[in-house]
């Protein structure tokens, strides 16, 4: 009996030391990353838990404000990968058809829509354009509470392209989404969010931009940052939310994190949904446009997966999860730097079994 326990004291011992060098490996690339940043949240999950939860830097570089694991920052187009969850709920629950052209659930839609599909929206080929050059900083001024309220800056212009010929990256196109979840819930998109993905698993801070919640621990946005006199500019001020799913959302790092694990657990979504969720969409030639529900689908050194960026004035962020080793990272910052990008899957591989 006393040798298994020493054996097992080992073990533990030698685990233990295991976890504290991977953490530290991770903290410190993670630390360099603050010559570029005044502020970094970033949480790591594996299997079932979130195993590494840590804020670096200023939140408020002024008032001397640390990061902390609880610090909401703005998700930009990260919220498209929360869409893409809200969107395989209802195809798992027989409400939303993708196959189904969007003026099916947007009879009011024009005329130039009439061959697109949902899928065509979900996977970025509907031929639905991106921002303007100077538009997006015009979007950005405007305040919404339903993504009805945001179709008329776009809905009326052409598509760039036939619907399904290619990927073409669009956030207005996940705004039409954000609509169509509007009208089959019979909800303000960020209201089903809240409701319907968020509560079950206890997450509290994820919010459309500029709403009363999104305000709780939410970090200084910055323009410029001086790492070695410690001094920022703040960036002038936006309001996100009628980008709604294409771009509305803030929260922390690690209740998004929280949100992925919880799908790879089948606490969300079912495995079918969690399976198509993870799915890269097809052009009409049946190729993969290399972008599922919210996610760009990849593969590196044998291994599938999916990530996104998000970014604009005052704000950077990444996700990165594989499923197959049902590992997550998200790191946000409150600058637009896209450094962390590059170092994201280094950080998650140093958790990797």
């Amino acid at each position: 009996m006393k040798k298994v326990t020493i054996l097992f004291a080992l073990f533990f011992i030698s685990h233990m030391v295991g976890a504290q060098n991977m953490e530290d490996n991770a903290s410190k690339i993670a630390t360099g990353l603050l010559a570029q940043y005044p502020g970094l949240s970033i949480a790591v999950g594996i299997n079932d838990k979130i195993v590494w939860s840590e804020g670096l830097g200023f939140s408020d570089v002024v008032n001397k404000v640390k990061v902390s694991e609880n610090t909401t920052f703005p998700y930009y187009s990260l919220s498209k990968s929360i869409t893409g969850i809200a969107l395989a709920k209802l195809v798992s629950s027989g409400k939303l058809d993708i196959t189904k052209y969007a003026n099916y659930y947007l009879p009011n839609l024009p005329l130039h829509y009439k061959n697109v599909t949902v899928a065509q929206l979900i996977g970025h080929s509907a031929g639905v354009r991106h921002y303007k050059k100077d538009e997006w900083m015009k979007i950005s001024k405007g305040n919404c509470v339903m993504a009805s309220e945001s179709l008329a800056t776009f809905i009326n212009n052409p598509l760039v392209q036939e619907p399904g010929t290619a990927f073409q990256y669009s956030t207005f196109g996940y705004i039409i989404l954000s609509n169509i979840i509007e009208v089959i819930t019979k909800m303000p998109y960020s209201d089903f969010i809240e409701k319907e993905i968020c509560n079950p698993i206890g997450v509290t801070d994820i919010a459309l931009d500029q709403t009363a919640k999104s305000n709780i621990n939410k970090s200084v946005y910055y323009d410029s940052w001086d790492s070695e006199n410690l001094k920022a500019k703040i960036a002038d001020d936006v309001n996100n939310s009628c980008k709604m799913g294409g771009g509305g959302l803030t929260g922390s790092a690690k209740s998004l994190a929280m949100l992925q694990l919880s799908i790879l657990n089948g606490k969300i979504l079912d495995e079918k949904a969690k399976n198509m969720y993870y799915t890269s969409l097809l052009d009409n030639n049946g190729q993969s446009l290399k972008y599922a529900f919210g996610l760009k689908a990849g593969e590196k050194d044998g291994s599938n997966y999916f990530s996104h960026t998000g970014s604009g004035l005052g704000g950077n962020g990444v996700i990165l999860i594989y499923p197959g080793k049902k590992a997550v990272i998200v790191i946000l910052g409150n600058i637009d730097n896209n450094a962390m990008n590059a170092v994201a899957g280094k950080i998650v591989r140093f958790f990797f079994d």
